[in-house]
């Protein structure tokens, strides 16, 4: 039956009224609606993404507006259709990890408000991040936190006589309930958290649900955190609009180091090396101050495929693989 879908912020306003405001780096936004199209703006990487997209017919953009020192705004807009158990595609915002072990995080504070609109829409909004048991290794985990379930299933190792993913605990975590499921996508093993309402206005630290999974799950927490990113899986509807009007993600280490000041880590050592050169002394090897200041190019995994990187068709092997999640009736 056809219905129109819309999910504003309702009873959580308050929350999405304590955004800051935003002046900072505004630009016109410049649709993209190119397979593969990235956006970098400040720490974040914001990707269209139809990995799926042979699964069915229709098209995809998506639209970067701005972004303070550290809240991002964006959107996308969507209509795909056919093959409802397919995803499309994943329209998202990345945040580099900088391969830090789970152990060695003191959080991961993020804040997102959003809304979704559009015709009988299948899809879901979700944190979608990746661990390892090496900084440099294959992708071993998906971690999905769930902040809106729109008539998909999340993936499960066992489903009841209905066809329903039986779950493996009832949690409560960052001051929400949940249904956690456990199974696999042929490339990973895979954690989902949907929630028991959506929640259209999330403020929390996301590092609370590894920290559940190592506490009650048996998660390794030597496994390093390789990518955390926040957006949207479309499987299929009409005239679909997802907008992003605030959206943050920091993670810090033990020390209190954040991504951004990685990020200026890596910076300050490329104009030391530069600084060298021009200089013509004799440059000192920085191996060990790299190994823990890394680029944010180096270790950000790339969700299309499009080099020869073996963790890079690991990730591919994961999308394809998303077919086999189940949807209810």
């Amino acid at each position: 039956m056809k219905a129109t879908t819309a999910f504003a912020s309702g009873s959580l306003l308050a929350l999405s009224a304590a955004a800051p405001t935003r002046t900072e780096n505004k630009r016109s936004a410049t649709s993209d609606c190119s397979q593969y199209g990235e956006t970098t703006i400040g720490k974040y990487i914001v990707y269209n993404d139809l990995w799926g997209q042979d699964n069915g017919s229709g098209s995809q953009c998506v639209a970067v507006t701005g972004v303070t020192e550290d809240s991002l705004e964006w959107s996308t807009t969507w209509s795909w259709a056919d093959n409802k158990n397919d995803v499309k595609s994943y329209s998202n915002a990345v945040v580099d990890a900088d391969s830090v072990q789970l152990s060695s995080i003191s959080s991961m504070q993020s804040s997102w408000d959003w809304k979704y609109t559009g015709d009988s829409l299948t899809a879901d909004v979700a944190y979608d991040m990746f661990t390892s048991s090496s900084a440099d290794g294959s992708e071993e985990f998906e971690v999905m936190v769930w902040l809106a379930n729109l008539n998909a299933g999340p993936i499960s190792s066992s489903y009841s006589a209905s066809g329903d993913a039986e779950t493996i605990a009832t949690p409560n975590v960052a001051g929400y309930d949940w249904s956690l499921y456990k199974g696999s996508n042929g490339a990973q093993t895979v954690y989902s958290f949907p929630p028991s309402d959506n929640i259209n206005s999330f403020s929390g630290d996301v590092h609370e649900f590894f920290t559940y999974l190592i506490n009650n799950q048996g998660f390794d927490e030597s496994q390093y955190l390789v990518s955390a990113g926040a957006g949207t899986e479309a499987f299929v509807g009409q005239n679909a609009e997802f907008t992003v009007s605030a959206y943050s993600l920091d993670i810090a280490t033990g020390s209190g180091s954040s991504s951004n000041a990685v990020a200026s880590s890596s910076l300050d050592l490329l104009v030391i090396r530069l600084s060298q050169l021009i200089l013509r002394c004799p440059i000192i090897d920085f191996r060990s101050y790299q190994h823990h200041h890394r680029t944010v190019f180096q270790h950000r995994p790339d969700f299309h495929g499009r080099a020869a990187s073996p963790s890079r068709f690991i990730l591919d092997s994961r999308r394809a693989s998303n077919q086999y999640i189940r949807f209810r009736d």
